[in-house]
């Protein structure tokens, strides 16, 4: 299926223009296929197809189009707010027998993504508003659950208030389902919805940040996560919650150590440890912080004791990503030491709680360190199915960074 020559010549303008570019592993980074552009021999053959239809049917389709590539009939009926549902389904026959929709299971698709675009650009920006707005109030009445759908209609239709709301369960869902790239999309949208309203609950702004930071770290861009971590601590700081910036403080911190700045984090650390107070998880953080800072100094010693302290901290909050996450950090400290048995162990119980909690990132390092271990004691074969589920965890993450380092070690293996 598809079109050939859109293919060849939609490459050959991207490659003529420099719009594709080389990723680190040196694959060319293609934009997403609703970025390219469409050639206006195609816009206009799909034009001309359309201008066969009804005008009712035309309308009918418009309406689809703001709906995204599948929709199901009766979140279309109640955007087009058409009274008779035997004409609507009669619209959609016709549509059906021209191969401009296909059906299955009871839904309806578009048969090519280029004919919505083309469809979705022609509709005038003010009917186009109204439509999203129309879709976002019908999805919660009709499917409340479909969080992410109602940001996107939110945002399109300009009500702002929603969209950040909406956007910001889109993000947190994404995220916990490690889709990374939605996940900042949504982030992206959220802030957007912020400028436009300019005076926003500073939570909001607290939830998009951490959840940005949280982002970047799982993607390895260790200076945008700085400068996410700079500004959550910045807000956390002027509204005074005091949990917030120990926490934006101990990310601070343990993001300095990873760049080779563990002299400056240190006060970071200190100062996070005095923030958290009483609060059981900030405290872990911070601790954990604390080790990372003297392990990057050389102090082991001390570097152990804080990271058994973070251990047991996260263990009594009942916060199995940061035990998960303080159980890596000792195993790392104890193989330094050359305690290579209770390191192995501690990287398992990281990798398994990691798992339990959906922290693909923590799971991917604790296991890559533990096919380390086995190379360390010529356990070649579990090494290699560690590096292998470390591997998955890592696509699946998006991160290409982190598949660099697994498949060197990997290949180092084979």
């Amino acid at each position: 299926g598809g079109n050939p020559l859109f293919v060849v010549e939609t490459v050959r303008g991207l490659m003529e223009e420099g719009n594709v570019c080389s990723g680190p592993d040196g694959q060319p980074d293609w934009p997403s296929e609703e970025s390219l552009p469409i050639p206006a021999s195609l816009q206009q053959a799909i034009a001309t197809r359309l201008d066969r239809l009804t005008l009712q049917s035309q309308r009918v389709l418009r309406q689809a189009a703001i709906l995204g590539d599948d929709f199901d009939f009766d979140l279309l009926w109640a955007v087009s707010g058409e009274e008779d549902e035997e004409q609507m389904l009669e619209q959609l026959d016709e549509l059906l027998c021209r191969d401009l929709l296909l059906e299955s299971d009871e839904r309806y698709r578009f048969a090519h993504s280029l004919t919505r675009r083309v469809l979705y650009d022609e509709i005038p920006p003010r009917r186009r508003r109204i439509w999203h707005r129309k879709a976002a109030q019908a999805l919660a009445h009709l499917a409340p659950q479909q969080v992410a759908a109602r940001a996107r209609h939110a945002h399109a239709a300009k009500e702002w208030s929603q969209a950040l709301r909406l956007g910001l369960e889109a993000a947190e869902q994404a995220l916990a389902l490690s889709a990374i790239e939605e996940a900042e999309a949504f982030y992206h949208l959220v802030h957007d919805a912020e400028q436009r309203l300019g005076d926003v609950d500073p939570n909001a702004r607290l939830r998009r940040l951490r959840g940005l930071a949280r982002v970047y770290r799982l993607r390895t861009q260790e200076e945008a996560e700085a400068q996410a971590l700079e500004e959550w601590r910045s807000i956390a700081h002027v509204v005074e919650d005091a949990v917030s910036e120990s926490l934006a403080l101990a990310e601070l911190a343990k993001n300095g150590c990873r760049r080779g700045h563990g002299i400056d984090a240190l006060p970071l650390a200190q100062e996070a440890i005095r923030l958290a107070g009483n609060d059981a998880n900030a405290r872990a953080t911070a601790l954990e912080a604390l080790g990372s800072c003297h392990e990057a100094q050389g102090d082991l010693r001390k570097s152990l004791a804080f990271h058994r302290q973070a251990t047991n901290a996260a263990s009594e909050a009942g916060a199995p990503q940061q035990e998960a996450e303080s159980l890596n950090s000792l195993a790392i400290a104890l193989e330094l030491c050359g305690d290579i048995s209770e390191a192995a162990d501690a990287y398992r119980r990281s990798a398994t709680l990691a798992a339990g909690c959906g922290d693909r990132l923590t799971e991917s390092r604790a296991i890559n360190n533990l096919g380390t271990i086995h190379v360390l004691q010529g356990d070649y074969g579990p090494a290699r199915r560690a590096y292998g589920t470390a591997l998955t965890a890592v696509r699946a993450l998006e991160s290409r960074e982190g598949q660099a380092i697994v498949q060197r070690n990997l290949g180092a293996k084979n």
